[in-house]
């Protein structure tokens, strides 16, 4: 009888030591359950579906809402709208973050995200985000900034493609073959303007000991562009050189752009100056929540932010370029781009290199306010 009580008060036991072990599980293997809404921008729609429709597929209780939103009302939509209409989850890059701070409560929920995938990103993405010693999102896209030149056209009047090392190499040259064809052909496309800003501010503040002299040197460079008529405004096949991201490899692979074209890093200040810069990527951030959904918005932001197989994808098909360093780690970043760099490193493999060595700048608020007041 007592060997049989024994028994009994063991499975009691048993049981109550398993009943205690369930009940401290963490919340965070629950099911993933609730409602959330997304808007996306013209450049992240594509992605954000499809990572919304394979999320909710793994997360049966979930339902996630993506909205596109057109890059000209974006910005606009989400200032005018009432705040408990504001998405979940919005995606900003860090001039905008810091513009809509003081209007609309970005709610900084991504400190645990960011502290634990820190390492999925290049340090200068993460400082992008940083608010008040505090993290406003988490990176989705990066925007390495590389330099494309018409090798035809430089060819055809003299020059090879490594006489440009400096801004003022370039200038030198575009002005000359700007007289050459009685300004026929100008250096840069208009299309290019506001990466040519913001690249030559990031450059100016690096360079520069003081913000005055950042200033000076941002104005003197623009100046030089915009009063010597060197912004092609009209065609499409009158500028021998671009400045951007990812958009340009999809302009060369459907074939939008004649030409023989070269891919490098950009023109520099000095020479012997840092050219890595990454600049301007979008951010993952929440703007509405509560204790239903925050935690499915979180889980949903680590998803996207980090799904290296629908990333990889949307990078080789030139449709974004991901702030995640592991989708760079692929044989697809090799793979060529239309009538460009024969016989050299892919763009794809330029513009990785840049995004995973880009420094921290020194001053993120000194960029925003030199490219806010230059003309």
């Amino acid at each position: 009888m007592k060997s049989k009580n024994k028994y009994i008060v063991g499975a009691i036991t048993i049981v109550f030591i398993i009943l205690i072990l369930y009940s401290l599980q963490p919340i965070s293997n629950e099911a993933i359950k609730g409602n959330i809404v997304v808007w996306a921008n013209d450049y992240t729609y594509d992605y954000l579906f499809k990572v919304a429709k394979e999320f909710e597929e793994n997360n049966k209780r979930t339902k996630i809402k993506v909205i596109n939103i057109s890059n000209d009302e974006y910005l606009n939509s989400i200032k005018n709208v009432e705040k408990e209409k504001l998405p979940n989850i919005a995606n900003l890059n860090f001039i905008d973050i810091q513009n809509l701070h003081e209007k609309v409560e970005i709610i900084s929920e991504t400190n645990e995200i960011i502290e634990t995938y820190r390492n999925n990103f290049n340090k200068n993405r993460v400082k992008q985000i940083e608010y008040n010693e505090k993290y406003m999102g988490v990176p989705l896209t990066s925007r390495p900034i590389a330099f494309f030149i018409r090798k035809d056209i430089l060819n055809e009047y003299g020059y090879k493609v490594e006489d440009i090392n400096t801004w003022e190499n370039l200038f030198k040259i575009g002005i000359d073959i700007f007289n050459k064809t009685n300004g026929d052909i100008r250096i840069f496309s208009s299309k290019d303007i506001d990466n040519i800003k913001l690249l030559m501010s990031a450059e100016a503040i690096q360079e520069s000991k003081s913000d005055i002299k950042a200033k000076l040197i941002v104005e003197s460079n623009i100046k030089n562009i915009f009063n010597t008529e060197l912004i092609s405004y009209y065609g499409d096949n009158n500028y021998m050189a671009r400045i951007g991201s990812i958009e340009i490899i999809n302009e060369l692979n459907n074939e939008l752009l004649g030409g023989k074209w070269i891919c490098k890093l950009p023109p520099s200040i000095n020479i012997g100056a840092n050219k890595f810069y990454d600049l301007d990527g979008e951010n993952l951030v929440v703007l509405n929540s509560d204790e239903s959904n925050i935690r499915l918005i979180k889980n949903f932001m680590i998803y996207a932010a980090t799904n290296v197989d629908l990333l990889q994808k949307q990078l080789v098909e030139s449709r974004m370029f991901p702030s995640s360093l592991y989708t760079y780690k692929d044989k697809s970043i090799e793979n060529a781009v239309k009538n460009t760099n024969e016989n050299k490193s892919s763009p794809f493999i330029i513009f990785s290199n840049i995004s995973e060595r880009a420094p921290v700048l020194k001053n993120y608020k000194l960029l925003k306010d030199i490219i806010e007041n230059s003309y």
